[in-house]
């Protein structure tokens, strides 16, 4: 650019580009735009961050079930396939459900005074594996063969793939969102800057006159609005975030492991805090690209 830009920049004329009145009604659109999508970026993180710990998580386990209908031959080969399951490599932890936790958990089902004793439940053993689990399956199958003939196995991430396919799914959806409102607010900034041109056309006419380029133009228009960007983006990031951290003191009262695992990372954080800088950006060069498109086509 030339040297006459600061003179331009600080004219009387040219401060009637880049005047700050307050936030303008389309600032407070991008802010809005911004909070929404800082909220649906939360929300995509958070489900992938979940899907991904469940996903490891389950891929180390698997549960036996004895399902002998005799009680006493059922708990001997329980105790028998326990004891095997510990003595095969790989295995990290071994842990037969008790009664009482069977009890527990199909109480929902069959009532309360459901037991044990009166139905055949079967008998569970949860099994946690170290690293080459997919490996250990055909040795744990045989080895319980031998041992526990009604013993089946299943992996945990057999029954939870339906539920990871659905939070994989949500979160590929929210980034969807994200994608879908960034393109809102390039398209309100376009039409921001156009609204900017058309109101400011004869100040513009003006500089033409005192020999300012279409590049001095186009940075008094960007420099306007991305100050108005920043600001509106940083006051809809910080609702969000507002907004994020009050609803992970809850989920953390709640004392659950399954929240705990979605609950945001570190690095989940800085790109949320990154979309203010982002958006920015966007708008910067957005606002560039319009004015002088514009520009050329006045020429």
């Amino acid at each position: 650019m030339s040297d006459n830009e600061p003179v331009l920049a600080n004219s009387p004329v040219a401060s009637v580009l880049i005047a700050q009145g307050g936030l303008s009604a389309s600032a407070w659109i991008f802010a809005i735009l911004t909070f929404i999508t800082v909220l649906a970026a939360a929300v995509g993180l958070a489900l992938a961050t979940l899907a991904l710990s469940v996903s490891a998580d389950a891929s180390r386990k698997l549960t036996v079930q004895i399902v002998d209908a005799n009680p006493d031959i059922r708990h001997a080969d329980t105790q028998a396939a326990a004891q095997a399951l510990r003595g095969i490599e790989g295995v990290r932890d071994v842990q037969v459900v008790d009664d009482a936790t069977l009890n527990r958990l199909m109480a929902p089902w069959l009532g309360q005074d459901a037991t044990s004793a009166d139905l055949p439940y079967p008998s569970l053993i949860d099994v946690t594996l170290g690293s080459g689990a997919a490996a250990k399956m055909p040795q744990i199958e045989a080895a319980l063969a031998h041992i526990a003939p009604s013993a089946r196995t299943q992996a945990n991430a057999d029954w939870l793939a339906p539920v990871l396919s659905t939070m994989k799914a949500f979160a590929f959806i929210a980034m969807i969102v994200v994608l879908a409102l960034v393109t809102a607010i390039v398209a309100a900034v376009i039409l921001a800057t156009r609204a900017g041109f058309t109101t400011h056309r004869n100040t513009i006419d003006i500089l033409h006159l005192m020999g300012a380029t279409d590049q001095q133009i186009a940075a008094l228009f960007q420099r306007r609005i991305a100050k108005e960007a920043l600001l509106a983006a940083m006051i809809g990031t910080g609702l969000a975030l507002l907004i994020l951290a009050a609803l992970m003191l809850v989920a953390r009262t709640m004392a659950s492991e399954f929240l705990d695992a979605g609950a945001l990372r570190w690095w989940a954080w800085l790109a949320l805090i990154a979309i203010p800088l982002l958006t920015t950006a966007i708008a910067h060069m957005t606002a560039r690209r319009t004015v002088l498109s514009r520009l050329a086509q006045i020429l």
